[in-house]
């Protein structure tokens, strides 16, 4: 997901990269200026990843809050 945010025209501010040889280990990483179609946008990462959008006012905050399919779907279930 990191390597799709950075194609689509993010920065990886910190971290990235993968621990260690074995496993599936991902340090803490820090993505900016993450645009609406990148694909961690909308689907539930799976590890430490803090993802960074700028807004230029507070209507587009409130408009902007997503949720990922998985946490829709829970929403929807929990009624």
């Amino acid at each position: 997901m990191v390597q799709d945010a950075v194609g689509k025209g993010a920065t990886v501010a910190t971290g990235g990269s993968r621990v260690g040889n074995k496993g599936y280990f991902f340090e803490p990483t820090v993505v900016a200026d993450v645009p609406k179609n990148a694909r961690a946008m909308s689907e539930e990462p799976f590890g430490p990843l803090a993802l960074v959008s700028p807004l230029s006012r507070f209507d587009e905050a409130k408009q902007s809050s997503f949720f990922t399919r998985w946490i829709a779907s829970s929403l929807r279930s929990s009624q």
